[in-house]
């Protein structure tokens, strides 16, 4: 069983960091994604990487994508200090 949590957990960030990478306004701020966290795949597996399969998979990946992508933002974004 938790190599089906594995997989389903895998194909959720998939599918946001798709989502997100391609910038369609609905899902991620304006911008290169690029430009703001590097690796979507990787940025999205240590964003979530505490949270549970279930709560990713109920969430569904524009969901998913838009939490990540407008945080990531915001701390681009963020003046130092």
């Amino acid at each position: 069983m938790p190599e089906l949590a594995d997989d389903s957990r895998q194909t959720v960030l998939a599918e946001a960091a798709a989502l997100w990478a391609a910038g369609n306004g609905e899902v991620a701020p304006p911008g290169d994604p690029g430009r703001a966290v590097g690796d979507l795949p990787g940025f999205l597996a240590a964003y979530y990487r505490l949270a549970e399969t279930e709560d990713l998979t109920t969430a569904g990946p524009q969901r998913v994508a838009a939490v990540a992508a407008w945080h990531a933002a915001l701390g681009a974004s963020r003046p130092q200090g």
